[in-house]
């Protein structure tokens, strides 16, 4: 059996709901202004240091005799906060502040938010009743940052060793410093302790750069302090700075590359047996092996193996060796028009070795050993009679593969031009009409032109080319009737479709502008017609001498097929007609 309660026992806990249910009905009357506050507080706060919100925080008086209490209930295990309240006019703020008599403090880095819950208590006296109200939020307490830790260096100490020929703004080492900090507390700074020109910190990256040539017979090893110094404040002067030792050695390297000095002989004459074209002296301004010469080499520039350098006799020394360029081959200049473009490559004993290339241009002098070459050997080209005279007709291309005065061609026609029809420029090779050409008169014509380069005299070489031309016919004749008017007679009563008589017209023109059609320009009608074709004239109806007209007019038409226009003539033709006894 369970244990029973007494009844004084009943009374009791019956008692305390009936002192509990007000605050039950007016719960809802009493709350804080809001759900949830965001507050801020810094780091290494002292006792009694009042964290800032973004918005007064509380709850308003419900009456005059109403007491309000805050107490926060969860979210500070490390006992680091305290409520406080403050009746201002009709409003109970809530205040919360640091603890005093903590060992601890906030630190940023080990925890940056709170998350407390905090509860309001409102408590009325009647008499021996109490009435209890309760409300609760939340509060978002953010830690805020203060600049409490100084940069660190890992590691604290760098060496590196460069080459003295490394370049200019070249990066030598990046140093790192590390700051847990935030914004500004956490931004780092570098830059030299001591002053120095041979070397630049960047004040953000901490890559350190050479800003002086380095000199191993100056200095074999620098020696440097990098400071790292945050942006933040503190109570005396500027951030908090840590330091780094460098160490930067500097390893004796082959600076100095190979030296060439040419000199040139005169030009080379194509197909000549030249020997020597250049004397090159090689140099290294290195000490030691760096500055030995180990090779001189044609390395570009002569594909088919013309030239070759060989070391100057009695010249047994590594350093200042003098060598030379000499011609293997026979050389043509048409075949290597710009000459040759000869690379050199110079190479010392170094470690690692350097070498040094330089281009020696060789030109060839030219002979005169070619003929003017016409791009085509016969041309064909078509001209229109009415072309008027000087008008261009074709332009005749040659080529020398000599150079200067050797390539210089003049053209000139020596053949089939005895009627003087044609001249050609000399210079351009552009073939002119001379005369008003005429198709009926002569329709081809074959001209020889001859081209000759202007070498020296008995050098001259020359070649020809022949030119096919053909007068075009355009239509530039009337057609001609065998008469320009004719007269004849036909009897009466003869039946339709009797010939009357024909027609013939001619057109010194060829082609379609000599084809001839003709046709009757009468305007008013006539009883006859034309074969348009023919010529042939016929009735159209039987000719009655008492009823009808005894004499007619013609006007005969003879149109040419040609293009881009006709041409035509007329001729008059009189008809009469001949009385028979019916």
């Amino acid at each position: 059996m369970g244990a029973r309660c007494s009844p004084s026992v009943l009374l009791f806990i019956l008692h305390i709901v009936s002192l509990l249910a007000p605050a039950l009905q007016d719960q809802d009357g009493f709350r804080f202004t809001r759900d949830h506050y965001n507050v801020t507080v810094p780091e290494n706060s002292v006792g009694k240091t009042y964290v800032t919100p973004e918005e007064k925080m509380g709850v308003y008086r419900l009456e005059e005799d109403v007491e309000v209490r805050f107490k926060i209930v969860s979210g500070d295990r490390d006992k680091f906060f305290k409520a406080e309240e403050r009746l201002v006019g009709d409003f109970w703020f809530l205040l919360i502040r640091t603890k005093t008599g903590n060992v601890d403090v906030l630190n940023r880095e080990r925890k940056d938010r709170y998350f407390l819950e905090v509860r309001a208590t409102a408590t009325k006296r009647d008499g021996k009743k109490m009435t209890y109200l309760e409300a609760n939020t939340t509060l978002s307490v953010s830690v805020l940052d203060t600049n409490d830790l100084n940069p660190l260096f890992y590691p604290t100490e760098y060496v590196e060793t460069v080459a003295e020929d490394l370049p200019l703004h070249s990066s030598v080492i990046r140093v790192a410093a590390e700051d847990a900090d935030l914004g500004r507390n956490g931004e780092i700074y570098y830059s030299f302790q001591e002053n120095t020109e041979q070397f630049a910190v960047h004040p953000t990256t901490g890559v350190i750069s050479l800003t002086r040539p380095l000199r191993y017979s100056e200095s074999d090893v620098h020696e440097l302090t990098v400071l790292a110094q945050d942006r933040g404040t503190v109570l005396k002067g500027g951030g908090k700075a840590s330091t780094a030792k460098l160490k930067i050695f500097v390893k004796q390297v082959n600076l100095h590359s190979p030296e060439l000095y040419v000199h040139h002989l005169p030009n080379i004459v194509e197909n000549s047996n030249a020997d020597i074209y250049a004397i090159v002296k090689v140099m290294d301004r290195d000490d030691g092996v760096h500055g030995d010469i180990k090779s001189l080499e044609i390395v570009d520039g002569d594909p088919d193996g013309h030239f070759r350098i060989r070391k100057a006799k009695g010249n047994g020394g590594l350093r200042g060796s003098e060598y030379n360029v000499e011609v293997l081959k026979l050389l043509d200049r048409e075949s290597a028009p710009q000459g040759y473009n000869l690379t050199l490559r110079a190479v010392d004993r170094g470690i690692p070795p350097r070498q040094t290339y330089m281009s020696i241009p060789v030109h060839l002098a030219d002979l005169n050993d070619n003929a003017p070459v016409f791009d085509r050997m016969i041309y064909e080209v078509d001209v229109p009679e009415t072309a008027p005279i000087n008008s261009p007709i074709i332009r005749l291309k040659v080529s020398d593969a000599d150079q200067g005065r050797n390539a210089q061609v003049f053209l000139e026609i020596v053949g089939g031009n005895e009627g003087g029809e044609f001249h050609i420029n000399a210079d351009t090779g552009m073939l002119y009409t001379a005369v008003c050409l005429d198709a009926e008169s002569k329709a081809f014509y074959t001209l020889t032109v001859s081209a000759i380069d202007q070498g020296n005299a008995g050098t001259r070489k020359q070649s020809s080319a022949k030119v096919k031309i053909q007068v075009i016919d355009t239509n530039d004749n009337d057609p001609l009737f065998d008469s320009p008017e004719l007269e004849v007679w036909v009897d009466e009563n003869q039946a339709a479709a009797t010939s009357v008589t024909k027609v013939t017209a001619r057109d010194k023109d060829s082609g379609e502008n000599a084809y001839i059609s003709y046709s009757i320009a009468n305007l008013n009608p006539v009883p006859f017609e034309i074969d348009h074709f023919s010529g042939i004239i016929k009735t159209t109806q039987v000719l009655d001498y008492e009823s009808m007209r005894r004499r007619y007019v013609l006007h005969i038409r003879a149109s040419d097929w040609g293009a881009p226009y006709r041409r035509q003539t007329e001729m008059k033709l009189t008809i009469k007609l001949r009385d028979v006894n019916d």
